[in-house]
């Protein structure tokens, strides 16, 4: 998901070439955040990275990356597999990025751009959701969980929610890591009347009609 061009939430592999399909310019992004160390969460950080390693892209500010604890290992080691040699040349040490990995819910500011994490319910691994703070909007961001008491967290003071849907199909079982279509209904109840707007990534097929939710789709636009 990436945010006015310059903002990602997430990073799985298929996100560098629809970028490039888009027009959009991967040095323009500021900071990603990556909420667990899953592969379609983060293994497109190889596919973005390169373009620095061998000069193709430049910046002039670090690229922040954010994320749980261990962010900074598994990204070093997935490029080395990615790119075989690449450690040679400084693997990250010498790229314009810093990571700032997250072990406990909090708040906290990287590159000028404030946040909270939250703890997420995902399998039991470290797991956070975010909130976002944007100027004078605020980005209330799932990532991957379950059914919690930190989702109401996401419902307080937001002007946008992103929010995971993987059970979409309202007859299909919902697992402990996942939301299903019943989360959502219950978020939309709280934010309708508020006017602000739900967003529904992951989705496994497309959800039932929900006021005030728009379901997201590969390669979208949206004006929230």
């Amino acid at each position: 998901m990436l945010l006015d061009d310059r903002l990602l939430l997430g990073l799985p592999p298929s996100a560098v070439p629809e970028m490039y399909r888009q027009g959009k310019d991967p040095a323009k992004i500021g900071h990603i955040f990556i909420s667990h160390l899953h592969a379609d969460h983060y293994f497109g950080l190889p596919f973005l990275l390169l373009p620095y390693r061998v000069g193709i892209l430049t910046r002039e500010t670090p690229l922040q990356i954010v994320g749980p604890k261990g962010l900074a290992d598994a990204t070093a080691e997935v490029c080395r597999y990615a790119w075989p040699g690449i450690h040679r040349k400084g693997c990250l040490t010498d790229l314009p990025v810093v990571f700032t990995e997250i072990e406990e819910r909090g708040e906290g500011e990287v590159g000028g751009l404030r946040f909270e994490a939250v703890y997420t319910n995902h399998f039991d691994m470290l797991s956070f959701g975010y909130k976002i703070y944007l100027g004078e909007r605020t980005i209330a961001f799932t990532g991957d969980t379950g059914e919690c008491e930190a989702l109401d967290r996401f419902l307080e003071d937001v002007s946008l929610l992103i929010t995971e849907c993987t059970h979409s199909d309202p007859k299909e079982t919902v697992s402990a890591g996942h939301l299903g279509v019943d989360s959502i209904r219950r978020f939309a109840a709280v934010l309708r009347p508020r006017g602000i707007p739900i967003l529904a990534t992951h989705l496994t097929s497309e959800p039932p009609p929900i006021e005030g939710v728009t379901a997201a789709q590969d390669g979208g636009h949206y004006e929230l």
